[in-house]
């Protein structure tokens, strides 16, 4: 009951919710998951995560097929599930901005903090989270919100409720990142406006 009437208010608060759609539009990035786990996690996850980007003008679209996944066209996503003890303390995932196209997600430590229905919903936030480093072009986090460093039970509490908001300055850092030449990356497409 609990997991139906959170994603029914998810649902219907990413469709009334939305920042402004600060950029430009046309904006098209392709990610893909490996391994190409077809759960119903992840699959809400990727929804809220396309849900989240399309709130501000971004059109974040994930790759069925593990051809369309090569380094040149495509975000890689590593799903770990089994994350080492001592791998970057606290961290739910981390992304390779200087590499240029992947994320390594431990799955795992996602799983435990926090309660299993609400899994695909901070799922999708690390996702977006760490999406938007590769965006950035660079490492960068904010005091509050989805660019925070860390998380904590009362912004998991929020993000349950409504996805958690871009700062200003995040949105001009991606902004920036996708509209900076020496920052382009093969994964985002502009398409004709």
């Amino acid at each position: 009951m609990r997991l139906a009437v959170g994603m029914a208010i998810l649902t219907s608060g990413l469709l009334s919710w939305a920042q402004p759609r600060i950029l430009p539009p046309g904006y098209h990035v392709t990610a893909c998951l490996k391994p190409p786990a077809r759960t119903w996690t992840m699959i809400r996850a990727e929804y809220l995560a396309s849900q989240i980007y399309a709130g501000i003008g971004l059109t974040l679209d994930w790759a069925k097929d593990q051809r369309s996944c090569r380094d040149d066209t495509a975000i890689r996503i590593t799903l770990q599930d089994s994350t080492s003890p001592g791998e970057l303390l606290g961290a739910l995932a981390y992304a390779l901005p200087q590499e240029g196209s992947h994320v390594v997600v431990f799955y795992d430590r996602i799983q435990k903090a926090i309660e299993s229905p609400d899994v695909p919903i901070l799922l999708a936030h690390v996702l977006v989270h760490e999406i938007a480093h590769l965006l950035e072009g660079f490492k960068h986090h904010s005091e509050s919100g989805m660019m925070k460093a860390y998380w904590t039970g009362e912004d998991y509490r929020r993000m349950a409720i409504r996805p958690l908001p871009f700062g200003d300055g995040d949105l001009w850092l991606i902004r920036h990142g996708l509209e900076m030449p020496e920052t382009a990356h093969g994964f985002v497409h502009r398409l004709s406006p």
